[in-house]
């Protein structure tokens, strides 16, 4: 909605603030502006009635009802707004805390009970620009929220919520790919670890198949040195006999021995053989595998080197990939959410040229502060904003103590270009009473 949109009808006539004359009412004694619809600048010390003398009588239709009305030291006072319609409000008060708004038509009609009835419609919801202007970002983003009557309460915490995943997820994300594993290169060790398993099974097999034949052989050489052993046990009985024979010649026994055919059968008496060393069991060099199993141990070892980093790298592919589509979701869940909420904003009536973000409401494309934009293009801002909320007096107040001569002149050249009257306070540093200037159109 554009402030051209918030313009009256053209069949409507516009109402602007003509006079306002005040007695009796809080600080002020007695003073009247006249207007003629035009705008003003009240100048005047602290306290000395300044935002008495402009809203006072606007902000008691709103319903806002000071705690002191009357002036001190005074029974009673009256304060009359007249508009350029012709038509005016009249409100009288006294110090025992009673008072009469009426509203006079300008064929002098009165009407009172008017509060309620046609404070808002002719004045407006109040919306304090200088507060608005001087407040935090968020407060800022929280009485733009109120003055268009949009509650987001339930979309921000949608919004935090979707905002946190989206961090947590691209920490995530960013994590892994900052944190890049390098694939490791291509390496097959299967083939060398079967050859080298095969050799050792073969060498372990051909080295069993020798132990076993040297077992056999020392079997052999064992019964063999078993037989000489008895033939040694035979022949020296033998011998031992012999020798006890041959003991006779000479005796009375030697006829009766034929020591010829003796000779003889002795030395028909087979004698053992030398007896055979048994052959150590020792695996020959061809056999042994020791430097075969180093060999493959070294292999296994690499493989498992390969394959665990082949893993961590596959896994890190699968994380970053996982994370990236938990980013992306992330992220389009976060834009959705604030899209809805940009679309709610603009239902709501926010003009085009401003803009609801996380850090701050934007004007123009620029952070609605003292250092993204002027004075005067920030008050033009904030009169734009209370201008949504107009009544069918097209009047504004705000207090211009922290804009220079030309910021002023700029926000009421923008003033005239809308068809608003500026209702202005500044201070007086010389701490004066109430004076007036009239900005001509």
């Amino acid at each position: 909605m554009t402030i051209k949109q918030l313009k009256c009808d053209k069949k409507e006539i516009k109402m602007y603030i003509k006079n306002i004359t005040v007695q009796n009412f809080k600080a002020i004694a007695f003073e009247s502006l006249e207007l003629n619809g035009s705008s003003v600048i009240v100048l005047a010390g602290n306290n000395k009635g300044k935002t008495s003398l402009l809203t006072g009588m606007i902000d008691r239709l709103r319903s806002k009802k000071p705690s002191i009305i009357v002036k001190e030291g005074q029974k009673d006072g009256k304060t009359i707004l007249e508009l350029t319609d012709g038509s005016r409000f009249e409100w009288s008060y006294n110090d025992q805390d009673k008072e009469k708004i009426v509203y006079i038509t300008n064929d002098n009609m009165q009407e009172t009970n008017i509060i309620k009835k046609l404070g808002t419609k002719y004045f407006g919801i109040h919306f304090d620009i200088d507060k608005f202007l001087n407040s935090s970002p968020g407060e800022q983003t929280k009485s733009l929220l109120s003055l268009i009557g949009l509650d987001l309460t339930q979309l921000e915490k949608k919004s935090k919520k979707a905002y946190d995943e989206r961090t947590f997820a691209r920490k995530q994300y960013l994590r892994l790919k900052n944190s890049p594993v390098v694939k490791p290169e291509q390496t097959d060790y299967s083939s060398k670890i079967n050859e080298l398993n095969n050799e050792i099974t073969m060498r372990i097999s051909k080295g069993q198949e020798y132990i076993e034949s040297l077992q056999v052989e020392n079997q052999k050489i064992s019964e063999f040195n078993s037989k000489q052993e008895l033939l040694q046990f035979e022949y020296a009985a033998a011998e031992r006999m012999y020798k006890e024979l041959l003991s006779h010649k000479g005796t009375v026994f030697a006829p009766c021995i034929d020591f010829k055919k003796l000779a003889i059968m002795m030395a028909d008496i087979k004698k053992p053989a030398p007896r055979k060393k048994l052959k150590p069991l020792a695996i020959q060099d061809k056999f042994k595998y020791s430097d075969l199993q180093k060999q493959l141990e070294a292999l296994k070892h690499k493989q498992s080197l390969y394959d665990e980093n082949l893993r961590k790298y596959n896994e890190w592919v699968k994380d970053g990939l996982n994370a990236k589509v938990e980013k992306e979701q992330a992220e389009k869940l976060y834009t959705d959410i604030m899209q809805e909420k940009k679309q709610l904003i603009k239902e709501a009536g926010l003009p085009d040229d401003f803009e609801i973000q996380d850090d701050g409401i934007y004007y123009n494309g620029y952070l609605l502060n003292d250092t993204q934009i002027s004075s005067s293009q920030k008050y033009i801002a904030g009169l734009k904003l209370a201008s949504m909320k107009i009544g069918r007096v097209r009047t504004l107040h705000f207090d211009a103590s922290t804009l220079d001569k030309n910021s002023l002149a700029e926000v009421n050249k923008w003033a005239n270009q809308n068809d608003l009257q500026l209702l202005i306070e500044r201070p007086d540093f010389d701490a004066g009473q109430i004076t007036y200037q009239i900005l001509e159109k």
